[in-house]
């Protein structure tokens, strides 16, 4: 229980290593931070509207 409590409240032990994509966010700038979440959020939009598209054309051949 006293683990759930440290982590909720954001301490860590000191056996916990920093995963790469933490530490990203700890140490990344701001700027850097924004442009490398951008070039995420476009590709996840590109990837859903690909998906959408394939759906259509699905539906249309069913129709």
């Amino acid at each position: 229980m006293t683990e759930f409590i440290k982590r909720f409240f954001g301490f860590k032990s000191s056996k916990e290593k920093k995963s790469d994509f933490s530490a990203f966010f700890h140490d990344a700038s701001a700027e850097e931070q924004k442009e490398v979440l951008m070039r995420v959020i476009k590709k996840a939009n590109e990837d859903q509207r690909k998906v959408i598209e394939k759906y259509d054309k699905q539906m249309t051949h069913v129709r």
